[in-house]
């Protein structure tokens, strides 16, 4: 291997450091921001809670990831795919009475 190559499979292995250590900075970033949220995080409603998730993403989710979010939150609920029929069931109801 000459000087060159070496330098490039440095600079390449360097990168992918690089890269690693940016997503955990964001992993931490996201853990962060997550707990000053749980205060924010209402208590009584399902439909706010969803709606809180929701926004708080601000992209569509999809019912498994509502839930899996939903779990990150309260930690009362352990049966994810309970969750996920209940998250379906109130969308469902909500959508129903909006058309």
């Amino acid at each position: 291997m000459d000087v060159p190559q070496f330098l490039d499979y440095e600079k390449k292995l360097y990168q992918g450091i690089i890269e690693r250590i940016d997503i955990l900075i964001n992993l931490y970033n996201y853990e962060n921001s997550l707990q000053n949220d749980h205060h924010l995080f209402p208590q009584n409603n399902y439909l706010d809670q969803i709606l809180f998730i929701i926004n708080k993403e601000n992209r569509f989710l999809h019912n498994k990831e509502i839930s899996q979010l939903f779990l990150k939150y309260n930690k009362e609920h352990n049966d994810i795919v309970g969750l996920q029929g209940k998250i379906s069931i109130i969308l469902n109801k909500k959508k129903k009475n909006n058309i």
